[in-house]
């Protein structure tokens, strides 16, 4: 499969309901976990040109929009990680080594954000980390 405009959006959907799983892991979502992520958004995700030079606008900002909007759904974290794993399954060439990195620094970020990493939190970390290691 093709790489299109429409897969790509989809990624960065995908990617918010990743890091709010990260997040909500614990049972809640500190602001600090928020503002982790959209350091993360500002400091790489706005600069990552594997995916997004092909847009006018840069979609990392997408990523931030849909964990806002999940966030005010009060949707389940464990729905989300598995959207994200199905959606890498589907589309496999997406995730290189390159971006499986910046997903893997940005959940870590997330997670250490408020407190540092508790059980709960390592816990999807290691899932992730093991998901993203996997080639389909």
């Amino acid at each position: 499969m093709t790489l299109s405009l429409k897969n790509n959006s989809l990624l960065y959907q995908h990617l918010g309901k990743l890091f709010y799983a990260v997040a909500i892991s614990d049972r809640t979502i500190q602001d600090t976990e928020f503002e982790a992520l959209q350091k993360c958004i500002h400091d790489y995700w706005i600069g990552y040109n594997d995916l997004n030079q092909i847009f006018k606008e840069n979609p990392a900002h997408t990523i931030e929009a849909v964990f806002e909007g999940v966030e005010a759904f009060g949707l389940e974290g464990h729905e989300m990680y598995g959207d994200f794993v199905s959606y890498k399954k589907e589309y496999p060439h997406l995730f290189t080594k390159p971006l499986n990195t910046l997903i893997l620094d940005t959940a870590k970020t997330i997670a250490h954000a408020f407190g540092g990493i508790e059980r709960s939190e390592q816990k999807i970390l290691i899932a992730l980390e093991k998901e993203l290691s996997t080639k389909d």
